[in-house]
């Protein structure tokens, strides 16, 4: 478990993020009656995986038909690694993603997880940014999890744009969760003041 431990972990808690994953998946399913259940029959697509905590936990529920999304290569590598069969290298900012994750998954999965990621002031075409919400919602057949991570730490907010974002994702199906404070670590949501974020959750478009 040290592996997964956090720099500034409290001992006595241990803060792992792989437990804070499940905890997510556990609050939601109790409380929103969005459901996860990996098994053998089911697929995944998980956006910015880092170590792979969710989709490592799938695997140990028999599920293997995965397509991960990460811009980091050696993320990418502990995947290829772990044994995951597709693994797109890509930034979702970058103008061709969307074509790149046609052509990785063509069929969407069942379920979709992505968790601090997507930036709105990353995207120099905004229309770029609705693409990849439309794109990755209609990717999705049972159940999704999104966790934007908004931040411009040179400018600040841009309420505009703050906008854009949340109109995108209300736009394509998704429904925002008011998650307690209390919650926010437990879950894994504890982000900087700077961040503007928020949990959301589709409910699949089969």
């Amino acid at each position: 478990t040290e592996y997964y431990r956090t720099p500034n972990a409290d001992p006595a808690i241990g803060r792992l993020r792989d437990l804070q994953h499940l905890n997510m998946l556990a609050y939601l399913r109790s409380e929103h009656g969005v459901c996860f259940d990996f098994g053998p029959d089911h697929s995944l697509i998980e956006i910015g995986p880092g170590a792979g905590f969710v989709y490592r936990f799938a695997q140990s529920k028999g599920l293997q038909d995965i397509c991960m999304v990460d811009k980091n290569e050696a993320f990418c590598a502990l995947a290829s690694i772990d044994e995951v069969p597709v693994i797109l290298n890509h930034d979702l900012s970058d103008s061709g993603f969307c074509d790149s994750f046609r052509t990785a998954c063509p069929g969407g999965a069942d379920y979709f997880f992505a968790k601090g990621i997507l930036n709105i002031y990353s995207h120099t075409e905004k229309s770029q940014y609705r693409a990849v919400v439309d794109l990755l919602t209609r990717s999705i057949r049972s159940a999704g999890v999104w966790i934007p991570y908004n931040v411009d730490r040179v400018n600040g907010h841009q309420s505009d744009l703050l906008e854009l974002s949340e109109s995108a994702f209300r736009e394509a199906g998704w429904i925002k969760i008011d998650v307690p404070v209390s919650l926010h670590r437990l879950i894994g949501i504890d982000y900087p003041s700077e961040v503007h974020s928020g949990l959301w959750i589709h409910r699949g478009v089969d």
